[in-house]
C-alpha cells in the first residue's frame, strides 16, 4: 500500500502515488538526489507549468500558479495548482488532480485519482474521475462524462450534470469545507517547503567551487570526468554529444555550476557510460543567490524518433524550457529511472512531445552539510574526480 495520509481515499502531503495506466499503483520519491520534500516532485513552477500535446511527466507536479496540459499528455502523479488547473482535450493524470481555485478536466480526459478544485469544478464531456470530484463552487458533469466516486459542491452553489453522464444533480453533496481546506492549505505548504529545500540544494552545490573553467560552447563530442564543471553561461552546438564517463566508480557525480544561460542544442545527447555501479548523479545548477537569473532551454528534438536527450537534474533560479521531442531523464538507470526539472521563481514549460522523468525512482541525498568540507577538500586534489558520498535509497514500491 502507497504510504501516507489517508483521508477520503486519496493520499495527502508527503504521500507519492500514481497510478500508472494499465499498471499497478507505484508509490515512491519522484526524483532523485534532493534535500527533503523537493523529492516528491519531478517538475516543480514557481509561476506557471505548461505541458504541450502529448507530453508526458513521469512523477508529481506543482505549480505556484496556473498549470496546464496540452491534448493527449500524461502526468503520470498528481498534478497540482496554486491558481486554476486545466488538463487538455484526452489528457491523464494517474494520480490527484488538485487546485486552489478553479478546476477543468476537459472533453475525454481521465483523472484516476481525485479532481479537487477550490473554485468552480467542471468535468467535460466523456471524462472520467476514477476518484471523487469535489469543488468548493458550482460543479459540471458534462455528456457521457463518468465519476465512480462521490460528486461535492459548494453550499448553494450550483450542482449541473448532463442527462447522458452517469450522475444527475441529485447526487451531489455540499462540499466538506475543512477538508477541501486542507487540500489547498497543502498545495501552499507544499510549494513553499519544497521551493525552500530547492533554494538549499542550489547553494549547497554552488558551495562545491568551481571546478575546472568551461569553454562558453560545446562545439565537438566531448567527454568529461566525474567532478565539478563551471561557466558563466554555456551551451552545446546542435547534434553534438557529451560523455560521462563514470570510469566505473562508485557514486559517481557530475555539478555544472552555470551562473547565467544554460543552453543545449537540439538533437544533443548527454550520457552517462561505465557506470557499473548505476548509481551516477549529474546537477545543473544554473544561477544562485551571487549570480540570480539563469534560465535553461532544452533544444527540441528533430522528430518523435530523433530526440534531445539529457541526462541529470535541472535547477535554475529562473525559467526552464524543454522543448518538443526532448528528453529529461536520472543519469542512472538502476531499477526505474527518474528525473527533475525546477525553477526556484519562474516557469517550467514543457512542450509538445518531450518527456521528464522515468515509470518509476530511486532516491539519494546530497550531502548534509557538515560533509561539504570532505568533499570540498577532496575535489580540491583533482581536476577530474569522482565523489563518495552518504546515500539514502528508497525504492518504489508495488500492490
Amino acid at each position: 500500500m502507497c504510504e501516507g495520509i489517508e483521508e477520503k481515499g486519496i493520499f495527502m502531503k508527503r504521500a507519492i502515488c500514481a497510478v500508472p495506466l494499465l499498471a499497478a499503483v507505484f508509490c515512491g520519491s519522484a526524483s532523485a538526489g534532493l534535500i527533503g520534500s523537493a523529492a516528491d516532485f519531478t517538475v516543480l513552477a514557481n509561476t506557471y507549468n505548461s505541458g504541450g500535446d502529448h507530453s508526458i511527466v513521469h512523477g508529481n507536479v506543482i505549480a505556484k500558479t496556473y498549470a496546464s496540459t496540452g491534448n493527449g499528455s500524461t502526468i503520470n502523479g498528481d498534478y497540482r495548482s496554486g491558481d486554476v488547473l486545466t488538463l487538455g482535450d484526452g489528457a491523464t493524470v494517474t494520480g490527484n488532480a488538485q487546485s486552489i481555485e478553479a478546476g477543468t478536466a476537459t472533453a475525454n480526459t481521465k483523472v484516476y485519482g481525485n479532481l479537487e478544485v477550490g473554485g468552480v469544478g467542471t468535468m467535460g464531456d466523456s471524462s472520467t474521475v476514477n476518484g471523487n470530484f469535489i469543488s468548493g463552487l458550482d460543479g459540471t458533469i458534462g455528456a457521457n462524462a463518468v465519476l465512480d466516486g462521490s460528486w461535492e459542491v459548494g453550499a448553494g452553489s450550483v450542482a449541473a450534470a448532463s442527462a447522458s453522464s452517469n450522475k444527475v444533480a441529485s447526487d451531489a453533496v455540499d462540499t466538506d469545507t475543512a477538508y477541501l481546506n486542507s487540500v489547498k492549505q497543502a498545495i501552499t505548504d507544499d510549494m513553499a517547503e519544497a521551493t525552500n529545500d530547492l533554494i538549499d540544494a542550489k547553494a549547497a552545490l554552488t558551495a562545491m567551487g568551481t571546478g575546472t573553467a568551461l569553454a562558453a560552447t560545446m562545439t565537438v563530442d566531448s567527454t568529461f570526468y566525474a567532478g565539478i564543471y563551471s561557466a558563466a553561461s554555456w551551451s552545446t552546438t546542435a547534434g553534438t554529444t557529451l560523455t560521462l564517463d563514470a570510469q566505473s566508480q562508485s557514486d559517481a557525480m557530475w555539478v555544472f555550476n552555470i551562473s547565467d544561460i544554460l543552453a543545449f542544442g537540439g538533437v544533443t545527447t548527454v550520457e552517462v557510460v561505465n557506470d557499473i555501479f548505476d548509481n551516477a548523479e549529474v546537477w545543473w545548477n544554473v544561477g544562485s543567490v551571487a549570480s540570480p537569473g539563469g534560465y535553461v532551454s532544452v533544444g527540441a528534438g528533430a522528430d518523435i524518433n530523433d530526440r534531445t536527450n539529457l541526462v541529470g537534474t535541472i535547477i535554475a533560479d529562473t525559467y526552464v524550457d524543454v522543448y518538443a521531442h526532448a528528453t529529461v531523464s536520472a543519469a542512472s538507470t538502476f531499477g526505474e529511472t527518474c528525473g527533475g526539472v525546477y525553477s526556484t521563481t519562474s516557469f517550467v514549460a514543457i512542450h509538445a512531445g518531450a518527456i521528464v522523468g522515468g515509470e518509476g525512482c530511486q532516491s539519494n541525498e546530497i550531502p548534509e552539510p557538515e560533509t561539504y568540507t570532505l568533499l570540498l577538500s577532496g575535489l580540491s586534489l583533482m581536476s577530474f574526480g569522482f565523489i563518495k558520498r552518504r546515500r539514502t535509497r528508497k525504492t518504489t514500491k508495488t500492490v
